[in-house]
């Protein structure tokens, strides 16, 4: 999932220097290997970051932040979740 992520932000890394924005993604280290859509999830990421960039003021900073969420018993398997945080400062919705 680090790797989607970063992907997304090295590919977006224009917008945010043309809006003046500072970004940073905070990864933690005890992440589980994600099973998703790559492409959906990259969808999702370009998504969210684009509103990131469209209610951020000019200087402010936006922070994408990954941590392992809690394990969840299935049927036959336990998995883990992986949680995901997008931050910024500004405006929030009104």
């Amino acid at each position: 999932m680090a790797e989607i992520v970063d992907e997304a932000l090295q590919q977006m890394k224009k917008q945010f220097a043309l809006n003046k924005l500072r970004v940073s993604c905070v990864h933690a280290p005890d992440l589980p290997p994600a099973l998703c859509d790559r492409e959906k999830t990259q969808q999702v990421l370009f998504h969210l970051l684009n509103n990131a960039i469209k209610y951020t003021p000019e200087g402010g900073s936006v922070t994408v932040t990954l941590k392992a969420g809690a394990r969840v018993r299935g049927m036959h398997c336990h998995r883990h979740r992986i949680r995901h945080s997008t931050g910024r400062t500004g405006a929030g919705i009104r």
